[in-house]
This record gives C-alpha cells, sequence and structure tokens, in this order.
C-alpha cells in the first residue's frame, strides 16, 4: 500500500543564542526499504513567511528526514537553515495521514534559530499537507507533494 506522509518540524527564529549544535499504525505494508519523499511549501513563524521542503524517508511508521528552510521573495531576509527530525505516521480509515514529528540535530543552524515541532495531516490523495507547528510564536505550515 502506497503513503504519502508530511509533517514537518520548521526553524524559527528565538531570541536566545544558539547552543551547539514514534505510531501504532504502519504507513506502509509493502517495501522493508525506506521509500523517500519530498514535501515543498511554506509555514509562518515570528520571522515571517518561510520556504521549507521536507525530505522523509519512512520505513513502516517510522519517519526520519530533514527540514530545509529559507526564504520567499516577500521575505527575503530569512536565512538558510536545515536539521534532521524524526517522527511517526498513522493512517486513519479514509486515507489520510497523520504525521508528528520532532527535531533531531541542526545540520546548518542560523544564528538565533531554534527547531521546533510539527502535526500534520494529508489529504486523501496524498498530495497536500497542512499542519500546526507546536511552538508559541508559530502557526500553519502547508506543504505539497513534490516527489
Amino acid at each position: 500500500m502506497r503513503w504519502l506522509a508530511l509533517l514537518t518540524l520548521c526553524g524559527c527564529w528565538s531570541e536566545a543564542e544558539p547552543a551547539p549544535a514514534e505510531s501504532t499504525n504502519p504507513i506502509s505494508q509493502v517495501a522493508p526499504r525506506p521509500t523517500q519523499q519530498i514535501w515543498a511549501g511554506r509555514y509562518v513563524c515570528a520571522q515571517g513567511p518561510t520556504h521549507v521542503v521536507v525530505t522523509l524517508d519512512h520505513d513502516g511508521a517510522n519517519l526520519k528526514g530533514t527540514f530545509e528552510f529559507s526564504a520567499l521573495p516577500e521575505n527575503p531576509n530569512v536565512p538558510h537553515g536545515l536539521y534532521s527530525l524524526t517522527g511517526s505516521a498513522t493512517t486513519s480509515p479514509d486515507g489520510e495521514v497523520t504525521v508528528t514529528l520532532v527535531p533531531g540535530e541542526w545540520i546548518e543552524r542560523p544564528a538565533n534559530y531554534e527547531m521546533v515541532g510539527l502535526e500534520a495531516h494529508t489529504d486523501r490523495e496524498r498530495r497536500l499537507m497542512t499542519g500546526k507547528i507546536t511552538f508559541p510564536s508559530c502557526s500553519t505550515i502547508e506543504l505539497a507533494r513534490a516527489r
């Protein structure tokens, strides 16, 4: 069974100084080897609208991947950042996938940015993912499946 999952974590601006650098239902009942998905879109946190690319590998209900953020034309001062993330996914009876992701480690950390978690779900066709970033100065994330 093919599945589509999003969720992502996002980089969010904070005033703090930079610090040094799991689901009950399986997503896929097929391949033992992980499958990669790429989601692209935007999210909103204290720094304003921000471009994001979330790459996820899944092996059953276990997810791991990266969260990469950068500037949008309407918000050109957002720096580039990249970190790892892990999480889990569940599939509802109607085919939607709900994803919960938590931050892992920074790969490229801009000054004054923090990693944050997120909860999101796909549409039935698993082409779009929307959700909420679980951080006080953040709100929504919207992604479209790129691959």
